[in-house]
């Protein structure tokens, strides 16, 4: 998109596309986004419990907000928008403000 001199107003996304778009919002090239995402292990994508089996992916979120320079969305150079979901009321939610760690959690959360 760089070389076409796009310019991105806003971003939006759920789940792994809420977190590249966390990258995006922050202002990261595709470049440097593409450096971040090559520097994964599987290690650093899952925290799994071998208790209960469950994953949380709380390492994954900590590894991009490395990246991400303020802590809440609206602090963002771009605007960004997390969406969600409320297992309670069964209805997207989109987080426009707040902490991006919690809503990238939220977004990428398995029930």
């Amino acid at each position: 998109m760089e070389d076409h001199n796009y310019v991105i107003e806003e971003v939006s996304g759920a789940s792994s596309g809420a977190m590249i778009g966390s990258l995006i919002a922050s202002q990261k090239t595709s470049q440097e986004i593409y450096d971040i995402a090559k520097s994964f292990t599987i290690r650093d994508m899952f925290d799994i419990n071998m208790r209960d089996f469950s994953i949380k992916g709380t390492k994954i979120i900590s590894r991009i907000m490395r990246h991400v320079d303020v802590d809440c969305i609206e602090d963002l150079p771009i605007p960004f928008t997390v969406v969600g979901m409320d297992l309670r009321i069964g209805r997207e939610v989109a987080f426009s403000e707040g902490g991006i760690a919690d809503a990238l959690l939220c977004s990428s959360r398995v029930p």
